[in-house]
């Protein structure tokens, strides 16, 4: 089963159909991504239970750039597979496969903000 969000205006049949190429009956999913900045081993904290702040994963990174990549979900594409969504949601898939987009590509419109960064990138011709 493949379920395309109508939030993304910039996702294009290449990317389903590259999404769709990493799908094999062995996998729970393949999800469309793009990397993250914000990394939970360098500047993403949670508040403790004494009001700190501290990160919210431990790792010995003293540059973000040297931290594991950390990817965001996108919301394009997800190239699901009934038989297991047939046993448990999609929170709980624990085959798990990326298909990474680039930033632009992933652009996903949840409010007024990201309306205008698309408006921006179309008139810009960044797409």
């Amino acid at each position: 089963m493949v379920l395309l969000q109508p939030t993304s205006p910039f996702r294009t049949a290449k990317h389903i159909k590259e999404a769709m190429n990493l799908y094999s009956k062995e996998v729970d999913m393949v999800v469309s991504v793009c990397k993250s900045d914000a990394n939970p081993y360098y500047n993403l904290f949670e508040e403790n239970k004494s009001d700190y702040l501290q990160q919210s994963k431990q790792a010995a990174c003293t540059r973000r750039q040297d931290c594991p990549a950390i990817y965001i979900l996108n919301g394009a594409v997800y190239v699901i597979n009934v038989q297991s969504l047939l046993k448990k949601p999609l929170h709980q898939f624990k085959k798990v496969k990326k298909y990474e987009m680039d930033k632009i590509s992933s652009t996903d419109l949840d409010t007024m903000t990201d309306w205008h960064w698309a408006e921006f990138l179309i008139e810009k011709k960044l797409i």
